[in-house]
């Protein structure tokens, strides 16, 4: 899984006492064991450094004057706080083994479930299940979790296409949202700015049917379908993620008078889908946005925001405050911040860099300005 930042959600931890320390051997740090390494630092201070994980996290906030430097990945213990580290290690490293084993479980519970979806499928015997740990913040993760013990969650995401290789993602409950479990079929969403895993329960085929009949005509989450004249039309606010699903539709028409889409009545099962995944991905945009939002309102009292323009020249400078995976927070000056969509970007930009971002055909073009971090202009 890739890497998470110390300040994701945590677990709970008791706060460990000095006079468990005895005996440890106040110079013996045993500096690299069992995925905890400990080195001196500058000013004698002590570095811990381990993979991401809530536990850990919690025991090395228990001591006090410990802090978490992002320019180096490590944890910084004064040295004074030597005997409350000491306590804390063995727990630490248990708790790394632990893990590992619950690790080591999973991927075996992985194997077994894969391969058998893999003959369901009827791909061949002597083809192995890809196993992965790496999730992406652009895009969503979907389908049915096949193992789940304390720890971790194991989700069947797909099949090759040349070879029929079944592909599973695992995924880190401490990382999510909620718990899933076994035979869950579910959306997990990834978001950069929390490095949290949101999760959203996905519909059966039947359900989503039902649904889409009951909703017809009605406006839900932003997307609005009718049935006419033998074919169905779908209307929705801009947004590039919806408009790249319906074009997936195979003949799907836009009208650009009514600014609606059109799609034949016999094309309905694979609208059904379409539209299932449009509202989850409005639902989805709407909570990055509102997380901009946040951002912008404890950054600056009484700030203004709004939308970027996106008429062509229309530019906006200023430091970048925040982004996540569908948006980017920019100050443009005083109280005023814009939110950009980050599809309009090649490469969004970096936060806390001062850019120029321009845009041309709805696509944002980005130049670094080096202004200082109270200038910004738009126009």
């Amino acid at each position: 899984m890739a890497a998470m930042t110390e300040n994701a959600e945590t677990t709970g931890a008791k706060k460990q006492t000095p006079r468990a320390a005895k005996g440890a051997g106040a110079n013996n740090f045993e500096a690299d064991k069992d995925g905890v390494v400990v080195t001196e630092g500058a000013d004698r201070k002590l570095l811990v450094q381990f993979e991401f994980n809530p536990a850990l996290v919690a025991m090395m906030r228990n001591i006090e004057g410990a802090n978490y430097d992002r320019n180096i990945g490590r944890w910084v213990v004064p040295v004074e706080k030597k005997v409350e580290l000491l306590v804390a290690l063995p727990e630490m490293r248990k708790e790394v083994v632990q893990d590992g084993v619950a690790r080591s479980e999973i991927d075996k519970a992985a194997m077994v479930a894969a391969q058998a979806r893999q003959k369901e499928n009827g791909t061949v015997a002597s083809v192995q299940p890809r196993i992965s740990d790496y999730v992406t913040v652009a895009d969503g993760h979907t389908g049915v979790i096949l193992a789940a013990n304390g720890r971790y969650a194991a989700q069947l995401t797909g099949f090759g296409k040349d070879d029929g290789a079944a592909f599973v993602t695992v995924h880190k409950l401490s990382s999510l949202s909620e718990r899933v479990f076994k035979g869950d079929r579910v959306f997990i969403d990834y978001n950069e700015g929390s490095q949290k895993g949101r999760v959203t329960h996905v519909k059966t085929k039947e359900e989503r049917t039902e649904e889409f009949e009951k909703n017809l005509g009605k406006n839900v989450d932003g997307v609005r379908v009718v049935e006419q004249d033998g074919k169905f039309t779908v209307e929705f606010d801009y947004n590039p993620a919806l408009t790249e699903r319906i074009q997936r539709l195979d003949g799907a028409d836009f009208d650009k008078t009514a600014k609606v889409w059109n799609i034949g009545a016999d094309k309905k099962d694979f609208l059904v889908r379409a539209i299932s995944d449009m509202r989850l991905e409005v639902l989805a945009d709407q909570n990055d946005r509102a997380a901009m939002e946040v951002v912008a309102q404890e950054k600056i009292d009484g700030v203004k925001i709004k939308d970027a323009f996106t008429k062509d020249g229309t530019f906006h400078s200023g430091q970048v405050l925040a982004k996540n995976s569908r948006y980017v927070l920019q100050h443009t000056g005083k109280e005023y911040v814009a939110i950009h969509r980050a599809s309009a970007f090649n490469f969004a930009p970096e936060v806390g860099t001062n850019v120029r971002i321009e845009y041309q055909d709805r696509k944002a073009k980005v130049a670094d300005r080096g202004l200082s971090k109270s200038q910004g202009a738009e126009r």
